[in-house]
């Protein structure tokens, strides 16, 4: 832009300098004669054309720079939301991780409170026991006894039957 004003500004000058020197040619010959005139009139009309011209390159120089900046405007917005999508899915991405671990460790956690603690066989007082029986010590260190074909539990050590 500065370089389009600084030549536009010589053209004025080397125009007002070249129609000054055409005027004081004419008046240093001492008459104005018609030929003179009109090649004055035809060198101002030239200088005229030469100016429009420059203009005109100036204008479409300056149309190009400012297609030119709305294109690279154009494409910076484009990336510019192509960007945020993908940065919008892997957000998403991330809260289906995230809630899906939360799901499967409240699930875990709902299992364990499910579920008690089973308690353990205890093989030394189910020798002598009569048959079906067995001995078993719940998870606070008590001791019963089950029966596997009925389904019959005690506190207390079963006799024959």
């Amino acid at each position: 832009a500065q370089a389009q004003a600084q030549a536009q500004a010589q053209a004025q000058q080397h125009q007002q300098g070249y129609l000054g020197q055409s005027s004081l040619q004419a008046e240093q010959q001492g008459h104005h004669s018609p030929q003179v005139a009109q090649q004055a009139q035809l060198a101002q009309q030239q200088q005229q054309l030469l100016l429009q011209q420059q203009q005109q390159q100036q204008e479409v120089a300056r149309e190009e720079l400012q297609r030119q900046a709305a294109l690279q405007q154009q494409q910076q917005l484009a990336a510019l939301a192509q960007q945020q999508q993908q940065q919008q899915q892997q957000q998403q991405h991330y809260e289906q991780l995230r809630q899906q671990s939360v799901l499967q460790q409240t699930a875990a956690q709902a299992q364990q409170q499910v579920t008690p603690p089973q308690p353990q066989p205890d093989p030394a007082h189910s020798q002598g026991l009569p048959q079906g029986w067995a001995a078993y010590r719940t998870v606070d260190g008590h001791l019963f006894f089950n029966n596997h074909f009925t389904g019959e539990s005690r506190w207390e050590r079963p006799v024959g039957d």
